[in-house]
């Protein structure tokens, strides 16, 4: 029986050991991991394809984990993707550098699986809410858009149908009452408005044929 995955989590550590130890913890809890040892790594690696979730070191043997995340911030494609920090240092001026270029959270080393399992939990829940939201806003976005565009036909339409020189009326199908009627019915039939209003269809099919026999 396959296991559900519960996301896919790319680890940027250069740290064999740490990265070993996270892998465990993650895969032990139902994630896929998609380990980077440096930041151009990372970096290349998303463009393949975009993880749900990025743990990265601070330290990196090619550049700084918080630079990294600085340009996954800056670019549309990547900028929503959460990105929790681990180091081995726990101080405050670091933390501040970290969650200045866009990181969601801070871990130090040494990492508790329960901890850094659960903020994990906490940051992919909020990051799946605001994708929903963000497609039902494009979604809502589309619709009004498509209503828009109903409405611009509908009216089109609608003045057609009320500058025609024939008679154009529609009625209702069980009563057969007169609801809607354009210029042409006053024009041609010679009725007021307040006489349509009052007429059934039968009443103008009867007057168009009576008028039609007249003429022969």
């Amino acid at each position: 029986m396959s296991r559900t995955i519960l996301g896919e989590i790319m680890v940027v550590e250069d740290n064999p050991a740490d990265l070993q130890l996270l892998t465990g913890i993650l895969c032990d809890a139902g994630y896929r991991v998609r380990p980077a040892s440096d930041g151009a790594l990372a970096l290349r690696s998303l463009k393949a394809k975009l993880p749900d979730l990025i743990l990265m070191d601070v330290h990196l043997p090619d550049m700084f984990g918080v630079e990294v995340c600085r340009i996954l911030k800056e670019d549309p494609v990547t900028s929503s993707i959460p990105v929790i920090f681990i180091s081995a240092m726990d101080e405050c001026e670091l933390k501040v550098k970290a969650l200045e270029a866009g990181g969601t959270d801070f871990v130090a080393k040494p990492i508790a699986a329960a901890e850094i399992l659960v903020r994990i939990k906490t940051h992919l829940k909020m990051y799946r809410l605001q994708k929903d939201l963000v497609k039902q806003s494009a979604e809502l976005k589309r619709e009004i858009q498509e209503r828009r565009k109903m409405e611009v036909i509908n009216n089109r339409f609608l003045q057609m149908v009320e500058n025609s020189v024939n008679e154009i009326y529609s009625f209702d199908c069980e009563t057969f009452q007169v609801v809607h009627f354009n210029h042409g019915c006053q024009k041609n039939l010679g009725y007021s408005k307040e006489e349509l209003e009052n007429l059934t269809a039968l009443d103008l099919i009867r007057d168009y044929t009576f008028e039609s026999f007249s003429d022969l």
